[in-house]
């Protein structure tokens, strides 16, 4: 069972979400591959970031560089309806574009530049 699976049950059975707004189809795939499937997949190149990003956003998600160390794709600020449209798209996203953690302080600097960081201030500039 996937991991959102379990969290709805878990939350349908403390009353959080009421069992009539729990998705009657299939749960989305995960959004991180296995170790045996990252061992299989491609591994992201610098020049895939702009589009990267740019797919990430036409899924209707914010991708954001934090205190630009990090970054965070918006999905939970969705709710459930949309969260469950998306996440499928989200998920091949992430496959196509295969493995991604080398270029970690690459995508957040490419996030700054084109001012997708928090937290906004007016000095914060990529040198």
């Amino acid at each position: 069972m996937h991991a959102l699976a379990d969290a709805c049950s878990e939350c349908e059975a403390e009353g959080v979400i009421p069992s009539e707004q729990l998705p009657s189809a299939a749960l989305p795939v995960e959004y991180f591959p296995t170790p045996s499937e990252q061992a299989n997949m491609k591994f992201m190149t610098e020049a895939d970031i702009p589009q990267f990003v740019e797919d990430i956003l036409e899924t209707g998600c914010e991708i954001t560089a934090v205190m630009g160390e990090s970054y965070v794709i918006g999905d939970a600020d969705l709710d459930l309806e949309e969260y469950l449209r998306v996440a499928p798209r989200i998920a091949e996203i992430t496959m196509n574009y295969g493995v991604r953690d080398h270029l970690l302080p690459q995508i957040v600097i490419y996030l700054v530049s084109i001012g997708r960081h928090y937290p906004k201030q007016p000095d914060l500039r990529v040198v």
